[in-house]
């Protein structure tokens, strides 16, 4: 059965992810506060996805934000990105 994934804010907010916006924080699971380069995120992700890797992003950001929270992931000039905030998966029963 398909199970849809979801960020959860500290305050509970629930924002949807898409499946490409979930292999970013696959990556980003595997890796907590370290600097995420390319390379790293085309193990989650075939190369055409990752030449969109900025719209992705930009696309989470501003989710994110009309939800009126904001994403603890920076850009790392010329590297790729680190999320500085903590991650936890966790499955729904």
């Amino acid at each position: 059965m398909y199970q849809s994934w979801v960020l959860m804010a500290p305050d509970g907010t629930r924002i949807p992810l898409t499946g490409l916006e979930r292999s970013c924080f696959n990556c980003m699971l595997e890796s907590p506060q370290r600097e995420l380069s390319r390379k790293d995120l085309r193990r989650f992700m075939s190369d055409a996805n990752l030449r969109s890797m900025n719209v992705v992003i930009s696309r989470l950001r501003k989710k994110v934000l009309t939800a009126g929270q904001r994403l603890p992931l920076h850009t790392v000039h010329r590297l790729g990105y680190v999320f500085a905030g903590s991650l936890v998966a966790q499955e729904e029963s």
